[in-house]
């Protein structure tokens, strides 16, 4: 598949819960917490916190999992840094 998309492949389970997907977007780093609040109108909120802080060689773009996460799960999800750094 790596050849095909010439890129690197992660793949997920498609009945997974949300926050085991948001676990598995981040493998092997560790998230800390998850927590779901709904604003009025339904609207749900998402907040992963991430073990350690952001660097400038952080493996994950995290722009592209808040993307994902929105695309494949319809969650709008912030993203904060055990130690503050960057979303």
């Amino acid at each position: 598949l790596q050849e095909q998309f010439k890129g690197k492949i992660w793949l997920v389970e498609a009945d997974e819960t949300d926050n085991k997907f948001i676990e598995d977007l981040f493998f092997p780093t560790k998230i800390l917490s998850i927590n779901s609040v709904w604003a009025p109108g339904g609207v749900q909120k998402t907040k992963a916190v991430v073990s350690g802080k952001w660097t400038p060689k952080f493996p994950i773009d995290t722009e592209k999992v808040v993307e994902i996460v929105k695309n494949a799960r319809n969650l709008d999800i912030e993203i904060e840094f055990e130690d503050k750094g960057r979303k």
